[in-house]
Parts: structure tokens; C-alpha cells; sequence
């Protein structure tokens, strides 16, 4: 969409002429530049700037332009692949920063703090509109005899397959976190019980699996709670799925474990 967008920019350069253009050039292809380096990165924003200056170059080489004063035209080459390129720089930094502030540097999962704003932010829509979500708690059992067998940077690794195996089952709209060393959460968004039990059963034999491939004796405590109606604030909501898991934990572990909330009627938990 960018490099058509740059096209169609350089048509427009192509039939206005010299005069406006000239004018406009620091301006006309931002646009295309910042969209494409936002979305797919510094370097293909980079290839984003290259053609940009290529399109305006022939645009302006097809209307005779340089024919005229092309000390002037190159010179405007010369500032608008400058300006740029520091988009692009500026965009993919401002971006990877963004990124940092949100992730949790080790794993590549969501942090706690940016976590608590998503789930806010899904508890106040479904004050809105009843949809179920639920969210998953799950403790890593025996993580760390694996740090004093293996040592930390095992560990580390253990972790990072973790993300990484549980991201290849979430679907798009899902959101896993870290929450602690070796706890993380999963928010399901629009999932009721019997779709949370597929899912959650679905990561869980998916995550032993890779531990068994590693050779890594780590099973997973797992509490699943869905809510028909929302909990009133993120903490209460961590505190009962926290709640579900720490039954697993105390109950023999390697294992999950299901709840509502509201619970049914008749129900003590």
C-alpha cells in the first residue's frame, strides 16, 4: 500500500509540475514513508525513503524538469532523502521504544503493568457488552531446581520457550503476560468455559510437550477463570484466578483447574 501510495504521489508530481511540487516535495511522500516504517519496520522503511526518491527523480526527469536549474532539483533530492530517512530512524526508534515499555524484556510476553491496562480496558467493555472472557493462571511447577541444576541461563531459556510455545497456540486477539519471574497470565477475549477449556487444555499439553523435548523437568499448575460478568477491578480478578491456580499448586500440581465467576448458585468457591 506504501509503494503504491508512493506511485500515485509521483504521478501527481509527474502532472502538477515544477512549481507546486517544489513546494510541497519535504511533505508529499511523509506520509507513504511513516506508514510503511510503523508497520513493517526501519528497513523497509528505508526501502520505502529509496523509493520515494526514485519516483520523484523520474517523475520529474519525464516532465523535463532537470533540463532547468538541476542544481536545484538535486538539491532537493539531497534534503528530502535526508528528512527521510531521520523519519524512518525516528518512527522505527519511537516504535521500538513503545515496544520496550510494553514487553517483558526477557520473554517477549506483555508486561504486568501493560497487562493490567489491556484487561481494563476489556472489563470496562464488557460493563458495556456481556461477553465472556476469561483468564488463565499458570504457575511453572519445580522452576527452580531447574535454575540450581541447570542454572540461570537455562532458566532464562525455559522461560522463552514457554512464551514462545504458548503464542504459537493463542490466537491474535489473545494476550499472554508476564507476571511474575515464573508466573504469567492469558487473557481470552470472547471466550466462554467449554471454548476456554479447548484452549487452555490445547497450551497446556503443548508446553509439556516442549519441556519433554528439552529434557526439562517442569510441569504447569494451571486456574482457568471465566466471567460471565466482569470482576469489579483488574486486581480482585488476579486475585481469584490467582486463587484457582494456588489450588493446583496445593493440590498435587501439573494440572488445571476451572471456575466461573459469578459462581453458579450453590457454590462455595
Amino acid at each position: 500500500m506504501g509503494l503504491t501510495l508512493i506511485g500515485l504521489i509521483s504521478l501527481v508530481d509527474y502532472l502538477i509540475g515544477y512549481r507546486l511540487t517544489t513546494i510541497l516535495f519535504p511533505f508529499l511522500y511523509l506520509l507513504p514513508i511513516a506508514l510503511v516504517t510503523w508497520f513493517a519496520g526501519r528497513q523497509a522503511g528505508l526501502i520505502a525513503t529509496a523509493a520515494s526518491t526514485l519516483a520523484w527523480l523520474l517523475s520529474h526527469s519525464a516532465a523535463g524538469l532537470f533540463s532547468a536549474q538541476p542544481a536545484i532539483h538535486y538539491w532537493h533530492v539531497t534534503v528530502g532523502t535526508g528528512l527521510y530517512g531521520s523519519v524512518a530512524f525516528l518512527l522505527s526508534a519511537l516504535k521500538s521504544e513503545k515496544a520496550l515499555a510494553r514487553t517483558d524484556p526477557l520473554t517477549g510476553a506483555v508486561n504486568r503493568r501493560f497487562f493490567y491496562e489491556v484487561v481494563q480496558r476489556e472489563l470496562d467493555r464488557a460493563q458495556r457488552y456481556p461477553h465472556p472472557l476469561t483468564m488463565a493462571y499458570l504457575d511453572l511447577d519445580n522452576f527452580k531446581a531447574i535454575n540450581d541444576r541447570f542454572g540461570h541461563p537455562t532458566g532464562d531459556q525455559v522461560l522463552r520457550t514457554v512464551v514462545a510455545t504458548a503464542h504459537q497456540q493463542l490466537r491474535r486477539t489473545d494476550v499472554m503476560a508476564r507476571l511474575n519471574g515464573d508466573e504469567f497470565a492469558f487473557l481470552l477475549l470472547e471466550t466462554d468455559q467449554p471454548a476456554a477449556h479447548s484452549a487452555v487444555t490445547k497450551i497446556q499439553a503443548a508446553l509439556l510437550q516442549a519441556m519433554q523435548q528439552h529434557a526439562w523437568p517442569v510441569t504447569f499448575s494451571t486456574g482457568v477463570l471465566t466471567c460471565l460478568a466482569p470482576p469489579p477491578t483488574v486486581d480482585q480478578l488476579i486475585q481469584l484466578v490467582d486463587e484457582v491456580m494456588y489450588a493446583v499448586k496445593t493440590g498435587g500440581k501439573n494440572a488445571i483447574q476451572y471456575a466461573l465467576f459469578p459462581p453458579p448458585s450453590g457454590d462455595g468457591n
